[in-house]
Formats: structure tokens, C-alpha cells, sequence
């Protein structure tokens, strides 16, 4: 038969039932503070440092995200402003409004018996087609006029047919600057009523 001490030694021993260990029973003290303890408020551990319940740790604080580069803004579009055609180079240079080059091009400017007058003007209308005056059977597309009848267009056609342009080498047309197919629409569509237009010698 235990001994009274021994027995009450063993009525405060407590049997884990997840470990099977045996644990020693908490003392009245311990008690009460476990039960005046609330979830997540700290307590103080074995070292008597403060710590919280598990599974109520504070997330640290993330780390700041780069700053996003500014969103570039577009360049305006460069406005066709002037035109210069050098006669004695048959080439035609185009000029944005800074005074920049956007296209050079070669040219067919009036023969000799019928040459392109120089001077300054400006853009007074356009002609998406039309016919030369002397010859309803020649037509031309593109038709920019600077000067009366004179002005900037397309290969002319006789019949559909096109007829012999030296562009970039000499004129051979009655007064008009002709261009290029593709050139004479890029002017007409982008070069406004108004631009100024300089034949120089």
C-alpha cells in the first residue's frame, strides 16, 4: 500500500493523451493565468521576454515597390509647311514646320520652250484628278496647284498609257512639276492649302 505522500504524488501527475507523456500538473498559479490570458495578448515566456500566441504574429511590413516610369508622351506630328523645288537639280525637298527635312524627291519640271516659273507662292487648291487642257486625253492624279494652272502631279497618262519622265534628270513638261506616282499622293494628302511653295532657278 502507497504511503499517503506518495499517493498524492501520483494523482497530480497528468497523462498526455496525444504524447502519452506524463505531465506535471499546473499549479493554481499557472492556472489563473491561463485562464486571465486572452488570445493573441503577450505574455511572458520562460525568459521573461514578451511573445504572443501562436498563430496571431503581426506580418512584417512589405517592402516599398519601385517607383513606375512615367508614361513617355508621344511627339506631335510634323506638319508639312513648305515646299522648295531646285530647278537645276530637279529635286523637290519638304519641310516640316521646325524647319526640318521630311522628304526630298526627284522631279520633272517644265522644257526648256516651256519652263517652270520661279518665285514663292502658296498651295491655292487641289485636284484628286485631271486632264491637261491642250490634250483632255492626258490625265493626271494628284494635281497640288500653286501658280494658276501650274503645280505639283502624278506621271501624266495619254490613254492610260504613261508617258516618258526623266524624274531627277531634266524637265520635260509644259510648266508643271511632275512626280513620282507615289510621291504626288503623299503631297497631296498631306501638304495643306496655304504651304508655301519656292521654284528657285
Amino acid at each position: 500500500m502507497l504511503a499517503p505522500s506518495a499517493l498524492l504524488a501520483a494523482l497530480l501527475l497528468v497523462t498526455s493523451p496525444w504524447t502519452g507523456q506524463a505531465n506535471a500538473a499546473a499549479t493554481p498559479i499557472e492556472q489563473t493565468i491561463a485562464a486571465n490570458t486572452p488570445g493573441g495578448e503577450p505574455v511572458e515566456n520562460d525568459q521573461g521576454t514578451p511573445t504572443t500566441t501562436p498563430g496571431t504574429d503581426t506580418p512584417e511590413p512589405s517592402e516599398p515597390s519601385e517607383p513606375l516610369e512615367p508614361t513617355p508622351v508621344p511627339a506631335a506630328p510634323r506638319a508639312w509647311r513648305k515646299v522648295v523645288v531646285d530647278l537645276s537639280e530637279q529635286e523637290l525637298t519638304v519641310y516640316d514646320q521646325h524647319g526640318e527635312i521630311i522628304h526630298i524627291w526627284g522631279i520633272s519640271s517644265g522644257a526648256p520652250k516651256t519652263p517652270t516659273p520661279a518665285g514663292r507662292y502658296r498651295v491655292t487648291s487641289k485636284s484628286r484628278r485631271t486632264f491637261a487642257v491642250a490634250n483632255p486625253d492626258v490625265t493626271m492624279q494628284h494635281m497640288v496647284r500653286f501658280n494658276g494652272g501650274i503645280g505639283f502631279h502624278s506621271i501624266p497618262r495619254l490613254r492610260g498609257n504613261p508617258l516618258w519622265t526623266p524624274l531627277g534628270e531634266r524637265g520635260v513638261s509644259h510648266g508643271c512639276i511632275r512626280m513620282a506616282d507615289a510621291n504626288a499622293r503623299t503631297l497631296y494628302r498631306n501638304l495643306p492649302i496655304g504651304a508655301i511653295v519656292i521654284v528657285q532657278p
